[in-house]
């Protein structure tokens, strides 16, 4: 889609995409830490109505 300034440039698609990527390792990272201190057995899953 298009952003308020229009299509972005290669370059700021670049930029955009990088620091996604960036937000993406850091939280996939500290997610693998909590999960390897306290893992999950499925009981703790409760689907909504």
């Amino acid at each position: 889609g298009l952003l308020p300034d229009g299509k972005p440039t290669i370059e700021d698609a670049e930029e955009f995409y990088d620091a996604a990527s960036s937000v993406y390792e850091v939280v996939k990272t500290n997610l693998e830490k909590i999960l390897e201190s306290n893992p999950i057995d499925g009981s703790e899953i409760v689907e909504s109505v």
